[in-house]
């Protein structure tokens, strides 16, 4: 945590709520009041109680710069996370891939069965199966039909989707690969690096955070 904020405020409030388990308020409260600010540049009013520090101040404001994507909602909150490596920033720092392939085999439902659970085994939900699929047809059926282009996405998913085919028979080649960019209003650029803010089955990605003491 200390390397990713130079903060130390910030740092010493998310060590804090981090190593706290609020679920059930067994141990404290965690509670999301308000959301003030736009879909790049928004601040948190959190209402939080830690049972064995009496202390501890318990309003506070974390202010998001540089939001690029974000699931966040009011309410009470049962652990908070903060990850610069998380599956949902591939996205944004692994090179986009093309994934082609060209063979048959009798039960494409199997494929597609098998497809999903590695995809779910190492998104666990964060990332909907369909995210980097074909969307231009049904995936069974494409996959029935025998040819096409099965995925464009990051390259986690891309060699995780490649292997599964492979291992079926099916010839397959990745191509076009190119790095994430992101239009600012004027030209395409790299994405800088961003960190996810989870709170529950909710997030934030965004590029800082800086809690500060309110009320």
């Amino acid at each position: 945590m200390s390397d990713l904020y130079k903060d130390e405020a910030t740092n010493e409030f998310l060590n804090r709520v981090i190593e706290t388990d609020f679920e059930d308020g067994d141990y404290g409260t965690f509670r999301i009041t308000h959301l003030v600010g736009d879909e790049r540049a928004f601040s948190l009013v959190c209402s939080v109680t830690i049972d064995d520090e009496p202390d501890f101040h318990q309003r506070w404001r974390l202010e998001f710069e540089g939001v690029r994507r974000s699931t966040i909602a009011l309410g009470y909150v049962d652990s908070i996370g903060v990850s610069d490596d998380h599956v949902l920033l591939n996205e944004y720092s692994e090179s986009e891939l093309r994934l082609g392939f060209r063979g048959k085999i009798d039960r494409p439902a199997l494929l597609v069965g098998e497809l999903y659970r590695a995809h779910f085994a190492i998104t666990y939900d964060w990332i909907p199966f369909s995210s980097y699929l074909n969307q231009e047809v049904e995936i069974a059926q494409l996959i029935e039909e025998g040819f096409g282009t099965l995925a464009v996405g990051p390259k986690t998913f891309i060699d995780l989707y490649n292997t599964i085919l492979k291992a079926n028979g099916i010839s397959t080649s990745v191509t076009d690969e190119s790095t994430p960019k992101e239009w600012d209003g004027s030209v395409f650029s790299d994405f800088p690096r961003l960190t996810a803010f989870i709170f529950d089955d909710r997030y934030v990605i965004a590029e800082t955070a800086t809690a500060k003491k309110s009320g």
